[in-house]
């Protein structure tokens, strides 16, 4: 299950919330995450995203990742992330 990790942030996220509206704290249950392992953007994690969400046209999917994450993929912004996660 790791490995089907897709974290989006940025832009991405901004979006996500603002389509989840006032109900998001209660439909959204946030998760702590201590690495973002398994969190390297695929074709397939990209495509299943858009597929699941198709309301949400994005040109580009804004994806944080670890720096030996990430990945050059059309319609994936990479946003590394050098520091360690907090406890």
């Amino acid at each position: 299950m790791g490995g089907d990790r897709l974290f989006l942030g940025y832009e991405t996220a901004f979006w996500i919330w603002r389509k989840a509206g006032p109900s998001a704290f209660s439909v959204l249950v946030p998760t702590r995450v201590q690495s973002l392992a398994g969190g390297a953007p695929t074709i397939s994690k990209v495509s299943r995203f858009r597929s699941e969400h198709p309301d949400l046209a994005f040109d580009e999917l804004d994806v944080v990742v670890a720096y030996e994450d990430r990945r050059v993929l059309p319609g994936v912004k990479n946003h590394i992330k050098k520091a360690k996660l907090p406890d």
